[in-house]
């Protein structure tokens, strides 16, 4: 992992640079970006699974699976519960395993 003494007087600069701007609420320009992202994410992940719950229990005749509505959830309960754990554990990795470069490359190759 790279630290402040491991960086070039250039690459300091830029993260100063990143640091001042104020485009979004106060905040970074790229914090407005990466809430849209995990707005947009968020948005389909629960619409996903909200249309899964609604297939599995339509009955066989109508091209559900038949299941009722409380096995139908308790069946996604599980998918979402690994889908959350999955993120936590990512960020674990990232953060104090890979670092942020090789994070963010790794994300873009998967």
């Amino acid at each position: 992992m790279s630290t402040a003494s491991d960086m070039t007087a250039v690459e300091v600069e830029e993260v100063a640079a990143i640091r001042r701007q104020r485009g979004f609420i106060g905040h970074p320009k790229a914090i407005g970006t990466l809430s849209t992202m995990q707005m947009c994410n968020s948005f389909a992940n629960y619409t996903m699974s909200s249309l899964l719950v609604f297939y599995l229990y339509l009955s066989v005749g109508e091209g559900g699976l038949g299941f009722s509505q409380t096995e139908a959830a308790q069946l996604i309960s599980p998918y979402s519960a690994v889908s959350i754990l999955a993120g936590l554990v990512g960020s674990y990795v990232a953060d104090r395993i890979l670092g942020p470069r090789a994070a963010l490359r790794w994300s873009r190759i998967i």
